[in-house]
């Protein structure tokens, strides 16, 4: 069976237009069939996730999301039915028997494989700190659990009293559905924004995206360190929030990513 991979695109209400993926036997890119026999049009696709014979995507017009299956197999689309908060979903990560359908600033939507059905998740923003503006985000497995990777903007209070909104390290926290609790994880070292999450040997790196919202640097690659450390105030040993540290890129030549972003 070929391989698929979770990329694939579209252009809004072309029907010309395919959606694509790249097969990694043959190394090329491919045509999936058409999406044209589902009745709600397709707008753009932001997003996948493949789950056995399934590739999930999810169609965004930037106000909100449909999230569409197709079985790799038998070469037939659905859609599934509408989650409940009706808001703009960034990306899509499957974890035991369900499908996370992710977005800024709410709390995800949960998709059950087994009775296709949407119920709300447990509520994260309570870890957010205030007066921050949360603009981007990004979401891996690694361990059973679900991390998030939020970038956003921090009030800032001036001398002037006039107040600013300037970009501040990524916040991270994670998901444990055997708890069905959040709990936080260590800031980036850098800001991060547009950034993909993904895991390497059972390290969490981040890469990609930028610095800032608008037009800016590109964003550094960092890895989470989530070693045990001892607690000697307890005499006891604990897991502690984790740490990011920069891994150079020193392979990359000068230029090129930021090239591509030209």
């Amino acid at each position: 069976m070929k391989v698929l991979a979770g990329f694939c695109q579209s252009r809004i209400n072309d029907p010309k237009l395919v959606t694509c993926y790249f097969d990694e036997e043959s190394k090329m890119w491919k045509q999936l069939s058409s999406v044209g026999n589902l009745c709600a049009p397709v707008r753009q696709w932001s997003t996948a996730e493949r789950i056995g014979n399934y590739l999930y995507l999810v169609s965004s017009d930037g106000s909100s999301s449909d999230i569409y299956r197709y079985h790799i197999v038998e070469k037939l689309w659905e859609k599934l039915p509408e989650p409940s908060s009706h808001r703009v979903i960034h990306c899509l990560c499957s974890l035991g028997d369900h499908v996370y359908a992710i977005s800024p600033s709410s709390p995800p939507e949960i998709y059950s494989l087994a009775d296709n059905t949407f119920r709300q998740g447990t509520n994260n923003l309570h870890l957010l700190e205030q007066k921050r503006e949360l603009k981007t985000v990004a979401a891996a497995v690694m361990n059973s659990k679900l991390y998030v990777l939020h970038g956003f903007l921090k009030q800032h209070s001036y001398k002037s009293f006039k107040q600013g909104k300037a970009p501040a390290p990524a916040l991270v926290h994670c998901f444990d559905p055997t708890k069905n609790e959040w709990e936080n994880v260590a800031s980036t070292c850098h800001p991060h924004f547009g950034s993909s999450l993904f895991v390497v040997d059972d390290r969490l790196y981040v890469a990609g995206g930028k610095t800032n919202v608008s037009f800016s640097e590109n964003a550094l690659v960092e890895v989470l360190n989530t070693q045990e450390r001892a607690l000697s105030w307890f005499g006891r040993r604990g897991k502690n929030k984790g740490t990011w540290s920069v891994v150079d890129q020193k392979h990359i030549p000068a230029n090129i990513i930021s090239t591509q972003w030209k």
